[in-house]
């Protein structure tokens, strides 16, 4: 009988209960989808990691490195497991070009990654091809890293030969390269694989090499104890340091970036899904108000009859869920591309199947449980409240609320305008959930552009520990770091181009941890600190006793704005002040600033930023500083820099805001129809008398079209305020948790898109469903409503 009663109502009220069942299907699928991606990008990760095995703790150096020295320190800790050397051999950029078959050619001049080439390693670090096997390439083959495919037309069986002087050497392109962790753009090189003889001929001929110094530790809890040892035994240094942890999370980055912004958005359509619930269930329980009122009479209990209308919305969340899951099975795909590139085709085990079902029934039991509480109103509903009719009580509430609203007072209102706008006021409480549906929608819109907008700008640079500017340089060779760094300020100096620039070193100094320990930190030191970086407490240091430490570091550290730190500089131990605290993605996150003079012992590189004049052209610039300080030299135009090392991640957010919006936008349309079709059910005899003393059916529509547009239109508008202001704060909360250097996050806001593109387009939906759901009143007679 419960079955027979559940089809019936199924049937009676198609369109809303279609509609209902696709806001479950939609919620449920963006679960389902995004715990699906966080399984598999580490579940790919630690697949492919398990063949590659990537070093614990990896130390690049420039220049010579004494082994046996490294190979006695290694013996010395009992926590070692083993490590390697490998050579890297660092090409520049112009010195490469890929011929193509149709005799076109290319450099790499403008690559920001450095270029590696090296051998396949016997037993840690391999590179593998896309089947992930390790690659032994042939006399004459390479292997190109995967990565540089979003910036480069480079196919299988392309030519690609070194020019270096009267140097050439050719080789063809028969593999392609998945590197375990020089595999996104937030790095800062990437390898080529080549023959071992090869390798060494060109080791004779060109480049510089670079050793990659890795170690395999027995405990990975001792990653950054180990860092620490490293750098106080006085080993080879002159290169960033890279922890197993950071290699692991600059990986996934991308991909996790994409993963937050669909959780999100799934959050917030499980909460609109249960106002919606609330909406439908309200609307049922007025219509059928007698009903309930009767079965109340005969006896039958609270439980009873909540039991029996909770089947309907039980099989609905119940087969939305089950959809929900199977389209995510399918649809997570179109998310797996940079996945699947990366490290391999995920493998389907048991947690990728066991944790999306365990999060599709949150979904539901939230759902059931929101359904349940809002039940509760039976239970207060008394028999003779319910079977006496309440129409009376509601047309005085109307009256009493529009009596200062007569169309005699305002004669010159349009009689449709004026009907939506007193029918707003009459039910305020219905027009309010239209109201914040569409303010929230829009906020799911705006939200996940903006920030892409923000990754996006060359104003996300201030997140990368560095100022804006025209050019970024970097001198980084220890055998002549000094002399590289006067012969560059040397050509600063001279250039008329040049408006100003300033000057980074970057050193190593101690500090005490949390814990009570020493460690290491990055330290950059300048005349004068960067007054744009993104300070989320305190300020820039400006004296030599104040430091401005990054929030992993504050993390790390225990450290906070005013309280004082602990640190060995030039070998003597003092106190300096945290003056405040920033935010930076570069380095692991890991860095500090600090003005006045320095160790020059103790530094590792030089940073410079160069503004240009008006009119200079940035990019001729950069080529000719390549050709004046040479291949050891790093410069970059700066907003190529940003473009680069955050394209991964924004090719990956993207996606999500694509999928996104086009989910807004099903939900949008699908809200309208569930909205109208209850508030028609629920006005069919004032629609059916509207009719009959006059309106006609255009007239009508167009008052529905009014007073739904227009509750809409304010929703958005506050949606997108909304969106634009604390909107920041939502999304700042979940990138902290992420734990990728950034706490706090200032939205760049496209003004085209987030104040009409977006709330255009919502609108626009608005419009078209409501015009479509009207067009049944042409069927209303109020014949028909006396009859029934």
């Amino acid at each position: 009988m419960n079955l027979s009663m559940v089809k019936k109502d199924l049937l009676r009220n198609k369109a809303i209960n279609i509609t209902l069942l696709l806001f479950i299907v939609l919620s449920a699928a963006l679960m389902s989808i995004g715990t699906m991606i966080v399984i598999q990008v580490f579940e790919s990760i630690d697949t492919m990691y398990k063949i590659a095995r990537p070093p614990h703790f990896m130390q690049m150096h420039m220049g010579d490195a004494e082994l046996g020295q490294i190979n006695d320190f290694a013996e010395g800790i009992d926590y070692v497991e083993d490590w390697q050397d490998i050579e890297m051999l660092n090409v520049y950029g112009g010195n490469i070009w890929i011929k193509k078959p149709d005799g076109t050619s290319f450099s790499m001049i403008n690559s920001l990654l450095d270029l590696g080439f090296i051998k396949q390693s016997e037993k840690y670090d391999l590179l593998l091809n896309m089947d992930n096997k390790p690659i032994y390439p042939s006399k004459g083959e390479i292997g190109v890293p995967i990565i540089l495919l979003d910036s480069y037309d480079i196919d299988i069986g392309d030519t690609i030969t070194i020019k270096d002087g009267d140097f050439s050497m050719s080789f063809t392109v028969t593999s392609y390269v998945r590197d375990s962790q020089m595999n996104s753009t937030m790095c800062s090189s990437t390898r080529f694989l080549v023959n071992e003889r090869e390798h060494e001929i060109l080791k004779e001929n060109t480049g510089k090499i670079e050793h990659l110094i890795e170690f395999y530790l027995k405990d990975l809890s001792q990653e950054m104890k180990f860092q620490t040892a490293y750098e106080n035994a006085g080993l080879p240094a002159n290169g960033p340091a890279i922890t197993y942890t950071a290699i692991r999370l600059v990986s996934g980055l991308p991909d996790i970036m994409m993963v937050v912004v669909i959780i999100l958005v799934s959050f917030f359509l499980i909460f609109i899904v249960c106002l919606c619930l609330r909406f439908t269930i309200l609307t049922a329980m007025e219509e059928e108000i007698k009903s309930i009122g009767t079965m109340r009479a005969i006896g039958i209990s609270f439980r009873d009859i909540r039991k029996l209308y909770m089947i309907k919305y039980r099989a609905l969340a119940i087969a939305g869920c089950i959809i929900g899951y199977v389209i995510s099975i399918f649809a997570n795909r179109l998310f797996l591309s940079n996945i699947t590139k990366t490290f391999g085709s995920p493998q389907t085990g048991a947690a990728t199947v066991i944790i999306p079902i365990f999060a599709v029934c949150i979904v539901y039991m939230l759902e059931m449980h929101f359904s349940k509480r809002i039940m509760k109103k039976i239970k207060r509903i008394s028999v003779v409240e319910a079977l006496i009719s309440s129409e009376g009580n509601d047309k005085i509430k109307i009256s009493r609320a529009v009596r200062c609203l007569g169309l005699q007072r305002v004669k010159r209102l349009p009689v449709n305008l004026f009907m939506g706008v007193r029918d707003i006021m009459a039910k305020g409480k219905i027009y309010f959930m239209l109201f914040f549906i569409m303010l929230v929608t829009t906020s799911i819109m705006v939200v996940p552009m903006n920030l892409l907008n923000t990754f996006k700008s060359p104003q996300f640079i201030n997140y990368m520990g560095k100022s804006i500017s025209d050019i970024v340089i970097s001198v980084s060779t220890a055998e002549s770091l000094t002399d590289k760094y006067d012969k560059t300020v040397e050509i600063l100096s001279g250039d008329a181009d040049v408006a100003n620039y300033s000057i980074e070193a970057r050193t190593v100094y101690e500090a005490v941890n949390k814990d009570g320990e020493w460690i290491n930190i990055n330290v950059d030191c300048s005349d004068k600190a960067n007054e744009e970086l993104r300070y989320i407490s305190g300020n820039m240091p400006v004296n030599e006793n104040e430091i401005a430490i990054s929030v992993m570091n504050a993390n790390e550290l225990g450290a906070s704005a005013g309280k004082t730190l602990k640190m060995r500089m030039g070998g003597q131990q003092t106190e300096v002040i945290v003056s405040g605290i920033y935010q930076d993605v570069t380095s692991g996150g890991y860095t500090a600033k600090m003005t006045g003079d320095y160790d020059k012992k103790a530094v590792k590189e030089y940073s410079f930023s160069v503004n240009l004049k008006d009119g200079v052209n940035a990019g001729q610039k950069v080529d000719q500083y390549h050709e004046a300080m040479g291949v050891d030299v790093e410069v970059m135009d700066m907003e190529e820099f940003a473009r680069q090392t955050v394209g991964g991640v924004t090719r990956q957010l993207s996606k999500a805001v694509l999928a996104v919006a086009a989910m807004v936008a099903c939900f949008v349309a699908l809200f309208i129809i569930l909205y109208l079709k209850l508030q028609i059910v629920k006005e069919y005899s004032h629609i059916a008398i509207s009719k009959a003393i006059g309106f006609t059916v255009l007239d009508i529509r167009k008052q529905y079209l009014i007073k739904t547009c227009l509750v809409s239109l304010i929703g958005i508008l506050v949606g997108t305020l909304f969106a634009n202001t604390l909107g920041e704060g939502i999304v700042s909360g979940i990138i902290g948790i992420v734990g990728i250097g950034i706490s706090k996050i200032s939205f760049v806001i496209n003004p085209v898109e987030a104040y009409l593109f977006c709330p255009l387009i919502i609108l626009i939906i608005v419009v078209s469903m409501t015009w479509y759901c009207s067009a049944v009143f042409k069927n209303y007679n109020i014949i028909r409503l006396i009859n029934e």
